[in-house]
This record gives C-alpha cells, structure tokens and sequence, in this order.
C-alpha cells in the first residue's frame, strides 16, 4: 500500500453517518422482533386441554371449572380418575394413546402409545408436555391425534400437515 493511501486511511472516520444510521436500524429492527415473539407470548397457565383425532374433539378438560369428559360415546375414549390425576386413554386407527392430565400442575403429556417409535412420547431434546396456554400441540400422526391447549386455534386447512 502506498504512503498516500496510508494516509488517507487515517483521515477517514472509523464509521461514516450512513453506517451509524444501519446500524442503528439494525438494532431496532433486533429489540422489536424480540419483543414481538418473546414479550407478548401467552405464558399464563393451561385454561384446558383439548384431545382430537382426526381433527373432530373427542375429549376436553377445563381447569378453570374443573369438568370436562368424552364427547363421544363411540366407545374411543376411556377416562380414569385418581386424585389429581386424569388418564385419558384413546383407541384410534388400531392403536391407543393414554394421555395424563396432572390437575394440581395444570399439565398434560401422552405418557404411553403404541404407534411405531413413539414420537409423541418423547422426543430427542426433552418431554413433550403441554403447560402453559403457549404450548405446542403434541401431534401422534400413526394414529392421527393431537392434544393442545384449549383455544388453540390452528389451520388445519393446511395441505402440507397431514394429521
């Protein structure tokens, strides 16, 4: 480099206004995407969990009130009480899956199934447990069953989830 570039290197500013402006953009545009999915999520405890298959409700539950029960008399769903605790158990497409619903943590996880490589069970990171009104579904597609969070509202219009 010669002594003239050199030179003028050392006059120039580090940063120009332009950059400084970026930058600045950059950094809003960073807090209010942090605000927007970190701040303003539904952290609130679970109102209630809702089982369907097939995407038609075949059980439901409110903490809230505390009722709840099958909405089917098919025979697909079975319902034990002991104490606290609420086994839901649903006969699908040949399978079962039996879905614990622990009242005094306002909780629920499939506990057991019988679909290939129970996925719904677990998962490779952690339990797969439904806590808070911002939970993801707990999806068993073998046997097409899914348990959410009382108004939950997807789309299951969707062409790409196949349930």
């Amino acid at each position: 480099m010669s002594l003239k570039k050199v030179e003028q290197v050392k006059k120039d500013r580090c940063f120009k206004l332009a950059d400084l402006i970026i930058y600045g953009v950059v950094i809003l545009l960073a807090a209010a995407l942090f605000i927007a999915f970190f701040a303003v999520r539904d952290d609130s405890p679970l109102r209630g969990v809702r089982i369907r298959v097939d995407n038609a409700a075949v059980y439901e539950y409110s903490f809230a009130d505390g009722s709840g029960g099958a909405l089917t008399e098919d025979g697909t769903v079975s319902v034990e009480e002991n104490g606290g605790i609420i086994e839901v158990t649903v006969r699908a497409y040949g399978g079962y899956n039996v879905i614990v619903i622990d009242v005094a943590a306002r909780t629920a996880r499939v506990r057991e199934a019988d679909c290939p490589g129970g996925d719904c069970v677990y998962t490779e990171l952690n339990r797969t447990e439904i806590s808070s009104n911002n939970s993801p579904p707990v999806y068993c597609p073998p046997h097409r069953l899914v348990v959410e969070p009382l108004g939950y509202s997807p789309s299951y219009d969707d062409p790409h989830i196949k349930i």
